[in-house]
C-alpha cells in the first residue's frame, strides 16, 4: 500500500505539469478551433527566457519569472498576429500546418542559439522535499511547488473566465463566434488574449519542468505526453485539462511502477483510446451532436 500511495503522489506531481501544458492546448482550441503543435516549443522558450533573465541579466528569481511570462506571452501575441490571424476564415488545415511549421522553425532556432548546451535553472528553493507518511517516497520541493502553482493558475483561469468581461467574451466566442461578433465582441482581441494566455501557461510548465531537470530542447517533449491529458479531459474544458493532466500523470507512474518503465509512455495513450471510444468528447468536454 505504501508503494501505491507513493506512486500516486508522484503521479499527481507529474500531472500538475501535464495540466499546465494541457490547458494551453484547450485555451487556444476553445477560442480558435486550432490545435497548436508548437506548444511544446513555447515551454522551451519559457525555460530559456527564465534562465537568461535570472542567470545572465541577474534579476531576482521572482522578477525573472515575471519578466519571462510577459515575454513569452508577447511571443504568443506575435505568433497569432503574424501567422494565425491572416488565415482566419480559411480551411482549418492551413493554421494547423502553420503551427507544425512553426514548431520546426523554433526547434531549429533554439538548437542553433543554444548549440545543444544544457543549463541549470538557479532557484532559491532547496531540492529536498517531504517524505510521504507510510512510504519510502520523497516528493521534491519542486514537485510540491508545481502542484501549488498549477492549482493557483487554474483557480485564476477559472475566475478569469467566470468573472472578467474578457473571460465572458471568450466563453461567448467559444460557444458561437459569429453570434458573439454580432453582439460586439472583438474576435481578434479575444483570439490574441487566448494565444497569450496559452503561451504563459506553457512557460509556467516549462519553468516547472526545468526546475527539477536541466533546461534543454527535450523539455518540449512533455507536450506530447500532455496531449492525451487535453483530449481525455475535453478539448473545450479548462477544468477537464486539470483533471486529465492529473489522471494521465497517475496512470503513467502506475504503469511505470507495476508494469515496467518502458511502458510509461504507452499507458496514457492506451487509456486515452479506450476513454475516447466510450466518451469521444472527453470527461468534461461538451457533447456535440452532428446531424447527417
Amino acid at each position: 500500500m505504501g508503494t501505491l500511495i507513493g506512486t500516486v503522489a508522484q503521479g499527481v506531481a507529474l500531472g500538475a505539469i501535464y495540466s499546465l501544458v494541457a490547458v494551453g492546448f484547450v485555451i487556444i482550441y476553445k477560442a480558435t478551433g486550432v490545435f497548436n503543435f508548437a506548444h511544446g516549443q513555447f515551454m522551451v522558450l519559457g525555460a530559456y527566457f527564465a534562465y537568461v533573465s535570472i542567470s545572465w541579466v541577474g534579476l531576482p528569481f521572482a522578477a525573472g519569472i515575471a519578466v519571462t511570462l510577459v515575454i513569452t506571452g508577447a511571443v504568443g501575441l506575435v505568433v497569432y498576429a503574424a501567422l494565425i490571424r491572416p488565415l482566419l476564415g480559411e480551411a482549418i488545415f492551413a493554421p494547423v500546418m502553420i503551427t507544425i511549421g512553426l514548431s520546426i522553425v523554433l526547434d531549429s532556432i533554439i538548437s542553433i542559439t543554444t548549440k545543444g548546451n544544457t543549463y541549470l535553472l538557479p532557484t532559491p528553493v532547496p531540492v529536498h522535499g517531504v517524505s510521504i507518511p507510510g512510504t519510502t517516497t520523497r516528493v521534491s520541493n519542486y514537485s510540491l511547488i508545481a502542484i501549488v502553482v498549477a492549482a493557483v493558475f487554474f483557480v485564476l483561469i477559472a475566475s478569469f473566465f467566470r468573472w472578467s468581461g474578457t473571460g465572458r467574451d471568450m466563453r461567448a466566442a467559444a460557444e458561437n463566434p459569429h453570434l458573439a461578433s454580432y453582439a460586439g465582441v472583438s474576435l481578434g482581441f479575444i483570439f490574441s488574449v487566448a494565444w497569450a494566455l496559452a503561451a504563459v501557461a506553457a512557460a509556467i510548465a516549462g519553468i516547472a519542468q526545468a526546475s527539477s531537470t536541466l533546461i534543454s530542447p527535450d523539455i518540449g517533449s512533455v507536450a506530447l505526453r500532455a496531449f492525451p491529458a487535453a483530449l481525455l479531459g475535453g478539448l473545450d474544458s479548462v477544468m477537464g485539462a486539470a483533471l486529465g493532466g492529473v489522471l494521465i500523470g497517475i496512470i503513467e507512474m502506475l504503469g511505470s511502477q507495476y508494469v515496467g518503465s518502458d511502458t510509461r509512455d504507452v499507458f496514457p495513450y492506451v487509456v486515452l483510446l479506450v476513454a475516447l471510444m466510450v466518451r469521444p468528447y472527453g470527461l468534461l468536454g461538451s457533447r456535440q451532436v452532428d446531424r447527417i
